[in-house]
Formats: C-alpha cells, structure tokens, sequence
C-alpha cells in the first residue's frame, strides 16, 4: 500500500517493505512488516475495487459472485454507467454481493464475534446490500469510492454527470447519512476514533471481535487532513498514505493497549494497485 516502498536486495528479487522510499514515509506499516510477517508473493483477486473487496468478505473468486463481470456480457441494454464495460458497483447501482454469499462477518457472528466495517464498502449501497445487513453490527463510512459523489475534493473544473450527480458524497452510520457531503479533510480521524472505541468497548468486555478497516485511500481524489497536507514529496497521493499509515498506528495503539493486545491478529493489504504512471508499481509490472 505505501507506493514504491519496494526494496530489492538481492538478485533473486526478494522484496522486502522498507518504510520510507524517500518521498512517503509509514512507519507503522514498517512496523507491521518487522514484529509480523511480510507475505512476498501476494496477488489481489482483481484490479478494481468492487471484485476485489467481494473477495475479502468471501474468500471467493469474485467472477463466482458476479462481481466483475462486465454488464455488456449478460445484461448489454442495461442502463446507466455500471452496464457496459464497469466492473464496480457506481452510484447509481440497484446490486450488490449476492445475497446468497456468505460474508466473513456473518461467519463470525454466528460465533459470537462483534463485528464492524469502517471505510469505504463499494459492495453495494442500497440499504440490503450495506455492512449491516451482510453481518456487520456497526458500520460507519462512505459506501462507494469517493469520486463517485461530488464533494469539494473534486478538482476545480469538474463537471458532475452521472453516477456523479446530484449526489453529494454521503458518509453513513449504518445505513442512516450522518453527513453529506463528507468532510474528506475529517474522516480519517473520525475511522480511527470509532475504530480505537470498537476496539476498547469489546476488549474489556471479553468479547471476541472482527473490525474491518478498508480506508478511504488511497483513491483518486486523495484527500487528507490538513495537518498531512503537503508532507510528501509524492504529492497528493502521497499525503493520502502518511494519513492512512497514521491511523494505522492509532488502530494498533487501541490493540496494544488493550486486554486483548496477545489475541488478535492483524492483517494489512491492498484491494489493488495503484493507477498506471510511470513509476506507479514499480518494480512490479502491474496497474490498477
């Protein structure tokens, strides 16, 4: 997730994280790599977002779900941008994941876990389709990327059309929308806020439980607090990422201090690369 943060030391081409490439800097994903395990040969299920995430909550190839599969295969006369040939579920969407698709969360909550989802979810975002009908007890977050709603990160110039307009990006607690459009400079903070209280709120309680982070970043507009604006070299999207990499370090210091600090395990990953450019992936060959 931290671009170009790919070291090749050897002549095998055994990658390791190194943290800092010079223009973005995340030392808690450092960290991650050091006290855990750094997972050298990892492949997202596909290169967009919709697909990718279907395969997260299931564990599934997302072409079994659906998710994916351009409209223009099954359904050519289908309206709206997400016919044709988009792979992800835009905002004017009426689908989702399958109904019938079990999700992680609904798998630990037959087992007892408390569960919740906070980022951006992009799996559906009629009310059915949304984290708290698909296992998760809490949800706050954006329900697709955050240029698919208009909001004041969008660049100067831009002409909202569909799935664009009229709608103001909303930010959603469960499926009710608490702001709208959503203040991007703000909810990052806020995901860490509500992600350390989850944390703390079933760790004393001894309560098991499942908290499922996809943030917001990092996606075209990146966006970020004021206080990460202009500290990368990389520019915008690297902003985006020393915010990411910050809340990353505050979700892991609710853990670590916290009862349940011995028992949980952490997974960090990407649902896919970053956009082609020059030197986007490198030295991996791959693109969003």
């Amino acid at each position: 997730m931290g671009i170009d943060q790919i070291d090749v030391p050897t002549p095998e081409n055994v990658y390791g994280y190194t943290g800092n490439n010079g223009t973005i800097s995340t030392p808690n994903l450092a960290r991650l790599t050091a006290e855990g395990l750094l997972f050298q040969t990892w492949y997202s299920s596909f290169h967009v977002c919709s697909p990718s995430r279907a395969s997260m909550m299931t564990g599934r190839y997302s072409i079994r779900s659906g998710i994916g599969i351009p409209n223009s295969k099954y359904a050519p006369h289908a309206p709206g941008p997400s016919a044709g040939s988009n792979l992800v579920l835009t905002a004017e969407a009426i689908g989702g994941l399958p109904l019938n698709e079990s999700t992680t969360a609904e798998l630990l909550s037959s087992a007892g876990y408390a569960t919740m989802a906070i980022g951006k979810w992009h799996l559906g975002q009629r009310d059915i389709y949304l984290p708290t009908s698909r296992g998760f007890d809490e949800y706050l977050g954006i329900p697709f990327s955050q240029d698919m709603g208009t909001s004041f990160w969008r660049p100067d110039g831009w002409k909202p059309s569909p799935p664009y307009a009229p709608v103001p990006l909303p930010l959603l607690n469960g499926t009710a929308v608490v702001e709208q459009p959503a203040g991007l400079d703000r909810i990052v903070r806020k995901y860490a806020a509500a992600a350390a209280g989850f944390i703390q709120k079933h760790s004393t309680a001894g309560r098991p439980f499942y908290l499922y982070v996809p943030f917001n970043h990092v996606h075209a507009p990146n966006s970020c607090g004021s206080q990460w604006c202009e500290t990368s070299p990389r520019g915008p999207i690297g902003d985006a990422v020393q915010e990411m990499d910050w809340a990353v370090g505050e979700i892991m210091a609710a853990i670590e201090s916290s009862p349940s600090a011995n028992t949980t395990l952490v997974l960090f990953t990407s649902d896919n690369g970053a956009p082609q450019r020059p030197d986007g992936n490198s030295p991996l060959r791959g693109f969003k």
